[in-house]
């Protein structure tokens, strides 16, 4: 049996078709910290019988790209650790479910406490009467920025706690700005992807209401566009711009245009990969709604784990490119 290390957690025992599994999902690699009894200490799994087994690429431990890290300085005391986490560029959906599975091992009672916590103050805060909605518009991005420290302290394997969903009021500006040019970059895309089929529906409603008849083809392909013309841009949109709350979670000296700019390069190339995965998590949503809901309070703390390890996972993308000779 074999013990290992991940997010300076202690992970085990596993058997030998648990390590051929996490070998394979690239959760163990050559620089991952491994034990088993007999061992006098913990090594590296490409200096142990493991080597054999991990593939060519990262067999000798040699030549690897560096562990990510950040050399930014942190502007307050609630700032999260830096990465030192072992997940690899372009992990694909199966492999970061499953890593967030080991990461929230032992742990899922903070998380799951979370998230309710989180849930009952975005509750409460609706229902501020008259103001609510101005008020969630004020606080959604600061909480947010707040929730993904949590996740990203909690991820890295640092000492996440429940207060950190209000570290971020320091910054409260920057996160409300960071927010509303967020909502009006969607509501620029919704307006001009709603031009061609606005453009169709404006011929051809007047065209085929005037002659009595019932809407003709015109219209029909009109609405078609109108609708399959807002769901694309807003999916694209919100895709190349999902890690902007991140980026200023991660260094809270980021900039707003900044954050913008690198959520964009970071997601060159990678969308559908995060596409697919939303779409695995949106297909198990469903499933918990028979479960008279009870599943989400396990499967909201999983999806948040999950998608942290998804940005983790483009840190090291990027790190790799910038490490990569010109």
């Amino acid at each position: 049996m074999w013990y290992y290390a991940l997010s300076n957690q202690q992970h085990g025992p596993v058997s030998e078709a648990d390590m051929d599994r996490l070998i394979a999902q690239r959760i163990i690699t050559a620089q991952t910290l491994v034990w088993r009894e007999g061992m006098s200490d913990w090594l590296p799994a490409g200096q142990t019988e493991l080597a054999s087994r991990l593939p060519l690429s990262m067999n000798s431990g040699q030549g690897l790209p560096p562990m990510v890290s950040h050399s930014r300085s942190r502007a307050d005391s609630s700032a999260v650790p830096p990465t030192q986490l072992e997940i690899p560029a372009h992990a694909t959906a199966r492999q970061l479910m499953g890593m967030a599975s080991d990461l929230m091992s032992g742990r899922w009672g903070l998380g799951i406490g979370f998230c309710l916590i989180y849930g009952l103050i975005e509750i409460g805060v609706n229902m501020i009467p008259y103001i609510g909605s101005l008020a969630n518009l004020l606080l959604c991005g600061v909480l947010m920025v707040g929730s993904l420290r949590f996740w990203l302290t909690y991820t890295r394997g640092g000492e996440a706690k429940i207060d950190q969903l209000f570290s971020a009021f320091p910054l409260f500006w920057k996160t409300l700005l960071a927010y509303l040019l967020y909502a009006a970059i969607f509501m620029c895309v919704l307006f001009l992807s709603a031009i061609p089929g606005g453009i169709l529906l404006g011929i051809g409603i007047p065209m085929e209401t005037s002659g009595g008849g019932d809407l003709g083809p015109l219209t029909i392909a009109g609405s078609v566009v109108l609708v399959l013309g807002l769901i694309i841009a807003v999916t694209i949109v919100s895709l190349m711009l999902s890690q902007v709350f991140y980026i200023l979670a991660d260094d809270p000296d980021a900039q707003i245009f900044e954050s913008f700019k690198r959520s964009h390069a970071l997601m060159i190339g990678n969308k559908w990969r995060l596409f697919r995965l939303q779409l695995i998590f949106m297909l198990l949503a469903l499933g918990c709604l028979f479960t008279l809901m009870i599943g989400y309070l396990w499967l909201v703390p999983y999806m948040h784990c999950t998608l942290t390890c998804f940005y983790e996972s483009l840190l090291k993308e990027e790190a790799e490119s910038e490490a990569a000779p010109a």
